[in-house]
């Protein structure tokens, strides 16, 4: 039988999964209704869905969790275990709002 506390922890990290899958859905939902093509657009979208919300759940993400979490499964290199931030200036925004300046760049 599984302890409370280890049920409890993966009941923590199922939570975490589906807010990140779903900013990610919320970005594909994005790009596909601004019918956004550009290859570098849409990553840059996918990337910072992932950043903003680990902001907005007080969470660390590194490169390497955001490329599990849009379904890459490739090895990561020792520079995308570092941490990212999300820009000070972009704290306060709404995801569309993030998204629109991903877009833009």
């Amino acid at each position: 039988m599984i302890n409370p506390e280890t049920t409890e922890y993966l009941e923590n990290i199922a939570a975490k999964v589906v807010m990140y899958n779903k900013a990610k859905k919320e970005a594909v939902t994005y790009l596909v209704d601004n019918q956004i093509v550009n290859e570098n657009s849409i990553q840059n979208a996918l990337i910072m869905s992932q950043i903003w919300l680990a902001h907005q759940i007080g969470d660390s993400i590194s490169i390497n969790d955001i490329m599990i979490y849009l379904g890459n499964t490739d090895a990561p290199a020792n520079e995308e275990m570092e941490e990212v931030i999300l820009d000070d200036t972009m704290a306060q925004l709404t995801l569309t709002e993030v998204l629109e300046a991903a877009v833009m760049k």
